[in-house]
């Protein structure tokens, strides 16, 4: 069973091994640059939601989703005020195995 665990000195370290294949590397953030983003964004008093995501007890990817800005001096008003993914991965190892869209759908 799918399901999403908080980020801990328990499992941080391991949150950070996960990879994508070396093909979708220019697509996704390093997990550990992510969770840098989550703390920075933070203090600057907006929301990310950093999580662990595990099949039974594997950890098999990361997601966090934000409410607010991330810093872009583009980003319209809308997005200011509204909640979006800032991050999806799952690790090569667990990929393409049908796990991508049931977690879209259970984090939507």
């Amino acid at each position: 069973m799918i399901r999403f665990e908080e980020i801990t000195n328990k499992n941080i370290w391991k949150v950070c091994m996960l990879e994508p294949f070396n093909d979708q590397k220019d697509f996704v953030a390093e997990n550990i640059q992510s969770l840098a983003e989550a703390y920075a964004t933070r203090n600057e008093g907006n929301n990310a939601l950093p999580l662990a995501v595990y099949n039974d007890d594997e950890l098999i990817g990361f997601v966090m989703i934000g409410k607010g800005t991330v810093g872009n001096e583009n980003e319209s008003d809308t997005i200011k005020e509204n909640y979006s993914f800032w991050r999806f991965m799952i690790d090569k190892k667990y990929s393409k195995m049908g796990k991508a869209k049931f977690l879209l759908w259970l984090i939507l």
